[in-house]
């Protein structure tokens, strides 16, 4: 059973594109280097059909990053500090996964025969497991 579940997700794996999304800079090419050293980094250990960086304001942009894909799902994640601007609104709304008015909106969505998800920015407290002070200490240390 347990080389069964293996197999089944390897082939999941395999049929699934990882899109690394970060802010960058239409000014200086070095921002991105974080996230093309992250998703080379996810590439070598072959869990991802693909592993594609993707940026906001420099090449590769998102938007052609996604409409490159042609597996049939999609996993976003924005490598951002915190929730915001960009990985709450900018980033799903740019990609189809919300309205310019709406306040909320599905993470998930089918288009065709692709499903794409967008996960929460990696430095958002719902991102992590939750093993980390939710207030800062005080006192001398």
């Amino acid at each position: 059973m347990a080389q069964l579940t293996t197999s089944i997700e390897a082939d999941l794996g395999a049929q699934t594109a990882l899109v690394l999304v970060a802010h960058g800079s239409s000014t200086d090419a070095k921002a991105g280097e974080v996230a093309f050293a992250c998703a080379g980094k996810l590439r070598q250990r072959g869990l991802f059909g693909q592993v594609v960086p993707a940026f906001w304001k420099q090449s590769p942009r998102v938007t052609d990053a996604i409409e490159s894909i042609t597996l049939p799902r999609i996993v976003i994640v924005p490598l951002l500090a915190s929730e915001g601007f960009f990985g709450e609104r900018q980033i799903p709304q740019a990609l189809g996964f919300r309205g310019e008015k709406e306040l909320e909106f599905a993470r998930v969505r089918r288009r065709g025969a692709q499903t794409s998800a967008i996960a929460v920015p990696v430095g958002t407290p719902s991102a992590n497991s939750g093993d980390y002070p939710r207030e800062r200490p005080t006192g001398g240390g």
